[in-house]
């Protein structure tokens, strides 16, 4: 559902982000980075805040 959301809002999920934080974040055991959908399954179950600027999300740090 991730996934389909995302396409329908033609949003994508911060890879390098989710890479680099992969220990703070909230993951799942059988959720691995080699599936399809583990980006947006990320990004859609860890909350961040962001600013806008224009059409560009900027997430900011995790406090």
């Amino acid at each position: 559902m991730s996934v389909i959301v995302n396409n329908m809002l033609e949003r994508d999920a911060d890879e390098p982000f989710i890479d680099h934080n992969v220990d703070e974040l909230v993951h799942f055991t059988h959720l691995t980075d080699n599936h399809r959908a583990y980006y947006a399954v990320m990004e859609s179950t860890n909350t961040r805040t962001y600013t806008q600027s224009g059409t560009t999300e900027v997430w900011n740090p995790l406090a």
